[in-house]
């Protein structure tokens, strides 16, 4: 059972090198399943706009992402959004079973 809700679904997927035919780089999907974007992060102001840190929460601290992974995210009202990977750490709390997620820090998002 988790504590917290996961409404949007994530895709994320690694590039091996490999590219095919017309030269596009095949990937191969290393999670497909529920998380939680949160776009407030640490924020700041660089003089024209504010940045934020995006992360990303996923309800299993079981799989083993590499900086760069490329992020796919669909929102619970369908907006799609795509990132990479710039850092995670899998979650895991002995006096709380149910919080065993994995924290991923996003970068170069874009619609």
């Amino acid at each position: 059972m988790n504590v917290f809700e996961y409404p949007d679904k994530c895709k994320v997927r690694r590039s091996d090198g490999e590219v095919d035919e017309n030269g596009y780089e095949i990937d191969t999907d290393v999670y497909t399943g529920d998380c939680l974007l949160e776009l407030g992060g640490d924020s700041k102001f660089d003089g024209f706009q504010f940045e934020h840190e995006p992360m990303v929460f996923i309800p299993v601290n079981n799989v083993m992402f590499e900086i760069n992974d490329k992020v796919e995210i669909t929102k619970w009202n369908g907006r799609k959004l795509n990132y990479t990977i710039k850092n995670w750490e899998a979650n895991t709390d002995e006096d709380f079973e149910e919080l065993r997620d994995t924290c991923i820090w996003l970068k170069d998002g874009h619609e």
